[in-house]
């Protein structure tokens, strides 16, 4: 049976991601104009930190999309043999999501590449930068959380093979 700490835990896992998405967007419309006119009087290459984010979320989730498939589709091994694990079903959700999280990163950093928001931020430019710093950090942690959870399910199934 599951203590409240077990199902607090399970909770906070299934929802980290989501959360400081979602604050990180907040903090950015808060502190983000002060942030921009620093960035831009210590002379910041931001349009290097779109670039760079762009890149990772792309690799990230082409490597993903091409693991997930493999899992799903292994018929052998000790992949096969531990299809019905909890460790499995859960990383497998997880991946989907950090899978989400990294196309919408990706289409999301498209116009942010082109348009690249000049230090001096307008209210409009705001919204955008804390939309896309908001799905940034989803998509980084959601990315973390589907790796790691599959590192502990391949840990507790080792010897399985």
């Amino acid at each position: 049976m599951a203590t409240v700490a077990d199902k607090v835990a399970r909770r906070v896992e299934e929802h980290y991601p989501h959360v400081l998405g979602l604050a990180g967007a907040a903090m950015m419309l808060v502190f983000g104009p002060n942030l921009m006119t620093s960035a831009a009087a210590n002379g910041w290459h931001l349009d290097q930190l779109y670039a760079a984010l762009f890149n990772l979320s792309t690799v990230f989730t082409g490597f993903l999309f091409t693991f997930y498939s493999f899992v799903v589709t292994a018929d052998r091994g000790f992949l096969a043999q531990a299809r019905q694990s909890i460790y499995l079903q859960r990383a497998n959700g997880f991946t989907i999501v950090a899978i989400t999280a990294g196309f919408i990163l990706c289409v999301l950093s498209i116009p942010t590449l082109v348009w690249q928001p000049a230090p001096i931020v307008r209210n409009l430019e705001m919204v955008w930068l804390s939309v896309w710093v908001g799905t940034s950090v989803w998509a980084l942690l959601a990315f973390e959380r589907a790796t790691r959870l599959f590192i502990i399910f391949a840990s507790r199934h080792k010897g399985s093979q």
